[in-house]
């Protein structure tokens, strides 16, 4: 299996990168955990003066979440609310991470992936055909997250 999240280090200089391109990098639940245990773990590390987040390829930083785990993974109130507070969670240790965080957008940015990007980060079109929007849905921020607080 691939890691759906890699962390390369190169110097003070850290890149994440969102690594499921066949899908556009779309996340998934297990992307959302590991990546919010991730930003805390880089967090705490006084060796790193930089992160940046990236989506793997150049078509997509990331399309926000893959909607066919909905099925199994957001089927009812209380899957949908544990999969928001998971959400929250990697937002608020992006947003809390220490160290600067620059978001390298390739190509497509919505949802989830915008949420990503726009949180306490400085995001920076890598391509100048990237585009990013933000859904009706994600424009009260988190709608399931809301559960959470």
């Amino acid at each position: 299996m691939t890691d759906t999240i890699l962390v390369l280090r190169d110097g003070g200089i850290v890149t994440v990168v969102l690594n499921r391109p066949e899908k556009l990098n779309a996340l998934t639940k297990p992307m959302w955990q590991r990546l919010g245990a991730v930003f805390e773990e880089l967090s705490a590390d006084d060796s790193i003066r930089c992160v940046v987040i990236r989506g793997a390829g150049t078509k997509s930083f990331a399309p926000g979440n893959d909607i066919s785990e909905f099925e199994n993974e957001r089927a009812n109130v209380e899957q949908a609310q544990t999969y928001g507070r998971i959400m929250y969670r990697t937002i608020d240790a992006i947003s809390n991470c220490r160290h600067p965080v620059v978001a390298m957008i390739h190509g497509i940015c919505v949802g989830g992936g915008l949420e990503i990007a726009g949180w306490r980060t400085s995001a920076s079109a890598a391509n100048p055909r990237a585009s990013a929007c933000r859904s009706r849905t994600s424009a009260s921020r988190w709608p399931t997250a809301r559960f959470a607080r």
